[in-house]
């Protein structure tokens, strides 16, 4: 059976135990609970908590981010770019890591191809980032861009699903604005940031960082998205699940991020409409999971590639006022 390798920062062996998996769990149904809150939840003291989340972040195998529509965040163009290597993989998948609008990287088994997902302001800026990456790996060779008009956040099974975002609300003057874009950005990379470390960042008293947090978070627009390798949970291999559908293929990527465990949903203008990142234990449930699709209606073709690896995982995308690195490492 193909497993995906989830390739992190750090060579270190990590299992999980049943309580590694309630503690994770707890955090992507809700990344501010603090410690009292898991405690009560999972049965643990307050300092076993602490300490195996410490060990989660030492680990690079589960992290809590911020996830914000790109489309709110100024990325009016969010692609997946499909490249053909000559050479080591690992070695392209690395090289191209350091791209800050190379948000997720995936290794597909059947074609032994890689593909990236961009997220920028426009045309211009996702051929300079395309550029950037041959640039870095010279042995990747561009095959396809899909253009995506949405992206969903998935849900795992048996999980709270996920209500639609709520639009961006910044505050109206200059200097409240650049504030709250700066938490955004600083959520979108640890939704779990601590109020002292948040008061850090932003140059301000912890007391205001926690109002602040509490109103951004509270205002529906960035939510909780899980980074992490799904096998320390029982779901070893990964997929994408490609979907044509005959017609309303905007109202079946919703309906399949609400209804059925997924990590992410993505709408494309290609042939295949839909694409669907799924994480499950073995083949037979990606079958099952296709099944389950079929009853949508409306089908006309579905197939689905394993992936080797995932070698980046990201969801900080720009956000209005950032100043865009344009394809530079």
């Amino acid at each position: 059976m193909i497993q995906t390798t989830f390739v992190r920062a750090t060579d270190a062996t990590v299992q999980f135990d049943e309580f590694d998996r309630r503690i994770a769990q707890s955090l992507l149904e809700d990344g501010r609970r603090v410690g009292k809150d898991l405690s009560a939840l999972v049965g643990l003291s307050e300092a076993t908590i602490s300490r195996r989340c410490g060990a989660f972040d030492a680990s690079h195998a589960f992290a809590v981010c911020g996830f914000v529509d790109p489309w709110q965040c100024g990325c009016d163009m969010v692609a997946i770019a499909r490249f053909s290597v000559s050479g080591s993989v690992d070695d392209a998948a690395r090289a191209v890591t350091p791209i800050a609008e190379v948000h997720r990287i995936s290794w597909t088994a059947n074609d032994n191809a890689l593909e990236v997902l961009i997220a920028v302001g426009g045309a211009v800026d996702l051929h300079r980032v395309l550029d950037a990456i041959h640039a870095a790996s010279p042995q990747l060779r561009h095959h396809s861009t899909r253009v995506l008009l949405a992206l969903h956040q998935g849900h795992d099974s048996g999980s709270k699903v996920p209500t639609a975002p709520s639009p961006l609300k910044l505050r109206d003057s200059v200097r409240q604005r650049h504030t709250d874009l700066r938490l955004i950005k600083l959520l979108q990379r640890d939704y779990r940031m601590t109020f002292t470390a948040i008061a850090e960042g932003l140059g301000t008293s912890i007391a205001l960082a926690g109002e602040h947090t509490k109103r951004i978070v509270s205002s529906g627009s960035i939510r909780t998205i899980g980074v992490y390798d799904h096998g320390l949970v029982g779901r070893p291999l990964t997929a994408n699940v490609h979907i044509s559908f005959a017609r309303q293929a905007t109202k079946h990527a919703a309906t399949i991020a609400h209804k059925l465990p997924c990590n992410l949903v993505m709408l494309t203008i290609h042939a295949e409409q839909v694409t669907t990142e799924i994480s499950v234990e073995n083949e037979a449930e990606v079958n099952a999971w296709i099944e389950r699709v079929r009853h949508i209606g409306e089908v006309r073709s579905i197939r689905w590639d394993p992936l080797m690896a995932i070698y980046k995982q990201t969801y900080d995308w720009a956000v209005p006022g950032d100043t865009p690195k344009s394809g530079e490492p």
